[in-house]
């Protein structure tokens, strides 16, 4: 006859199962970086997405601040950016509606972006000019990233795709994104990018490179608290085996057919 602490480990498995949620300790689970030309797979359980916005509040797909003109994202408008390849992000989504896949949703602050040579000559200029309160209006710009307002474009964006609340991750690196989204009671599942420092910002997941993960102690050691490990840029069959072996949550690739599938 089974336990009741027996009993209690499996009905809280089925519940986390029901709930959409992964099991720590269940297979890895693939996440794919859609790529034209190549299709994601039934089996996939999610996709990723790098998101920006416009200059005129429109999520877009994108992971580089410039253009290859040289143009800024977020100087240009939506429909500027589409005509030069960028898309919106409802329009990336919408082919996956109706099909049982989680959104993992990564951040990029156009505050984030270089200034050109002439921006920082221009900077540098105003500022040996400028008083106390021209410098402070600086330092004040600089502490905002912008994050908030785009994370609630994204999610506004994807739950009008058809998305459901809890399947839409937020990735960041951005204390205001932690404070607003961030804790345990929060319906919008949060990923950050380092493991120190992001105690108190709730986050339910790290979003990590590969090379940061080297072990099975590594993976038990940035499971504390419940957190779900991502590990991105696993591209090959041997990558993908040793961190399914490590027991990370989710593997992030941009090629599904090099790993091998689930």
């Amino acid at each position: 006859m089974r336990s009741p602490a027996r009993i209690l480990f499996v009905l809280f498995t089925l519940l986390l199962t029901v709930q959409g949620e992964p099991v720590l300790g269940a297979r890895t689970k693939v996440i794919v970086r859609p790529a034209a030309g190549r299709s994601v797979p039934e089996e996939a359980y999610g996709i990723c997405l790098p998101v920006r916005l416009s200059c005129d509040g429109v999520a877009v797909c994108g992971y580089d601040a410039q253009l290859p003109t040289g143009e800024r994202v977020a100087a240009l408008s939506a429909d500027e950016l589409a005509a030069r390849g960028v898309p919106r992000l409802d329009d990336v989504v919408r082919q996956w509606r109706g099909r049982d896949l989680r959104l993992f949703l990564e951040l990029c602050p156009s505050a984030a972006e270089p200034l050109s040579e002439e921006e920082r000559a221009e900077r540098e200029l105003i500022l040996r000019r400028a008083d106390a309160a021209t410098c402070g209006a600086f330092a004040a710009a600089d502490a905002s990233c912008g994050c908030c307002a785009l994370a609630e474009t994204a999610l506004r964006t994807a739950y009008g795709a058809g998305f459901r609340q809890g399947d839409v991750w937020l990735i960041a690196d951005d204390a205001e994104v932690f404070a607003r989204y961030g804790g345990r009671s929060s319906k919008v599942p949060l990923c950050g990018l380092s493991p120190e420092g992001t105690g108190r910002g709730g986050v339910r997941g790290l979003f990590l490179h590969r090379m940061r993960v080297g072990s099975k102690s590594d993976v038990k050691r940035l499971h504390k608290g419940g957190r779900r490990i991502v590990v991105w840029d696993v591209n090959s069959a041997g990558d993908a085996a040793a961190m399914r072996a490590y027991g990370v949550d989710f593997i992030v690739t941009d090629d599904p057919e090099s790993i091998g599938g689930r």
